[in-house]
């Protein structure tokens, strides 16, 4: 991300099971967790991100770090990154708080890149999963999102750009194609932009009753980096 539309990309979703060490979780994830992935060579540039309400009502999960491979075999990625896994908590490199809700291994979507500038900053995404409401219409249903939808929606100003993936073991509950899109102002702001033009992508028939929205999760990003 950050203009980088990897071949390959590990979506983790997080939580931190006991609120008090929430700011020792944070520690241990940006200054050792996410060296620990970076030095295994196997995936690059992490962005760790936190949902921007905490509405009880909203039950994803807290925290969002995404991870860049050129990896042209997703699959084979996952074993090894499952295997790496494995070994951090054998050797005591894992936070006894982290509770991992979802983890996800993605490919891109050729075609699936949209951009309104360059280096831009990122200060949060919007994070959208969907499904095709007929499977034997995937093919339809990508043309749409990729040369129509990406880009009406970067029209409404307040994302800068948008890449999207598609799950190589979808679940049901998750969604099988992901849509990142960027925001350079207060992700929650730029959500709100895009919601005041629902009304003419209706009136404008921009809309396609082949996508079935999973999930629509807005966050900050986590400052520093590491």
């Amino acid at each position: 991300m950050e203009g980088r539309f990897s071949r390959s990309l590990l979506y983790v979703l997080t939580n931190c099971k006991d609120p008090s060490q929430d700011a020792q979780f944070n520690e241990w994830y940006n200054h050792t967790h996410l060296p620990d992935v970076v030095n295994s060579g196997l995936l690059q540039n992490p962005i760790r991100f936190v949902k921007a309400t905490d509405s009880p009502d909203d039950q994803q999960p807290r925290y969002l770090a995404t991870y860049e491979s050129d990896s042209d075999d997703p699959a084979r990625l996952m074993d090894e990154v499952t295997k790496m896994a494995v070994r951090l908590d054998e050797l005591g490199r894992v936070h006894p708080a982290i509770d991992v809700a979802f983890v996800g291994m993605l490919r891109r979507i050729e075609g699936g890149y949209w951009s309104r500038s360059c280096n831009h900053k990122v200060n949060g995404v919007m994070a959208v999963f969907t499904n095709c409401s007929d499977p034997s219409r995937d093919e339809e249903f990508n043309h749409w999102f990729n040369d129509n939808h990406e880009s009406d929606i970067l029209s409404t100003g307040g994302f800068n750009a948008d890449y999207r993936y598609e799950d190589i073991n979808p679940q049901p509950d998750r969604g099988k194609y992901l849509a990142l899109y960027e925001s350079g102002i207060d992700p929650l702001k730029a959500e709100e932009m895009m919601d005041a033009h629902r009304e003419w992508f209706v009136q404008n028939n921009r809309r396609t009753d082949l996508s079935r929205p999973v999930s629509r999760t807005v966050y900050r990003r986590i400052r520093p980096p590491v």
